[in-house]
C-alpha cells in the first residue's frame, strides 16, 4: 500500500514470541512524524486513548531501546484494491512520551520516525519510575503500571490545580493527597467557603 513492499515478521515459539503476540497492535504506517506515529491497527488486542504503545528501536549505540507512544486518536477509513474490492481499516496516532531514563526521571525525546512497517506493541509492562523519598504516587497512567509521581514538597510550595469533567473524581484524588501529605508529617488546614 502506498507505494511500499510487504513486510512478513516471523515471531518465534518461546516466551518472547508469545509476549510479542499478546501485545502486538499494528505496525507503523504512512505520514507518521517524529512527534507521532500513525499505525495501522490489525490486532484483537483491545486498545483505548490514553493507551500506551511501544515500537522497539535502535540508539546511537546500536541497542534497542523502547519509544514510548501515548494514543490519542483513531480514525476508520476504507481502502479499494481496485474497482470492486475495499476493506475496512482502522489508523490510530499515537504521540511520542520518548524512551524512559530512570536516572533523569523523565522521557528523553527519541530524535526520528520509526520505519514504515515496524511493529507496534502494547506497552502494558512498562516500567516507570521508583518511590523515591519524598515522592508520592498519585496514579499511574491508565493500563499499565507506569507510576505517575510527584514531588511532595513542590505540591506543598507551588500552586497546584486538579482539573477534570464532573465526575472524573476530582475530589476524591484531592482528598486522598491531602491524607497522604497528611500521612507525611505535614500540617493541613483545609478552608471551605460555606
Amino acid at each position: 500500500k502506498g507505494g511500499t513492499t510487504n513486510v512478513a515478521y516471523k515471531i518465534p515459539e518461546s516466551e518472547y514470541g508469545k509476549n510479542i503476540r499478546e501485545s502486538f497492535v499494528g505496525v507503523v504506517c504512512e505520514n507518521s512524524d517524529i512527534s507521532q506515529i500513525k499505525f495501522e491497527y490489525l490486532s484483537k488486542v483491545f486498545i483505548s486513548d490514553g493507551d500506551l504503545v511501544k515500537v522497539t528501536l535502535k540508539n546511537k549505540e546500536n541497542q534497542d531501546v523502547d519509544v514510548i507512544y501515548q494514543v490519542v486518536q483513531a480514525i476508520t477509513n476504507v481502502e479499494y484494491y481496485d474497482d470492486k474490492n475495499e476493506v475496512g481499516i482502522i489508523t490510530a496516532i499515537a504521540v511520542q512520551l520518548g524512551v524512559w531514563q530512570e536516572n533523569h526521571r523523565n522521557f528523553e525525546n527519541y530524535g526520528w520516525v520509526p520505519n514504515i512497517n515496524t511493529p507496534v506493541l502494547l506497552a502494558k509492562n512498562i516500567i516507570g519510575p521508583k518511590l523515591k523519598n519524598g515522592e508520592l504516587e498519585i496514579g499511574t497512567i491508565p493500563n499499565t503500571n507506569f507510576k505517575v509521581l510527584v514531588n511532595s514538597e513542590q505540591v506543598i510550595t507551588h500552586h497546584l490545580a486538579v482539573l477534570g469533567t464532573t465526575g472524573s473524581g476530582k475530589s476524591i484524588f484531592a482528598r486522598k493527597l491531602i491524607k497522604d501529605l497528611a500521612v507525611n508529617g505535614n500540617k493541613i488546614f483545609c478552608f471551605t467557603n460555606i
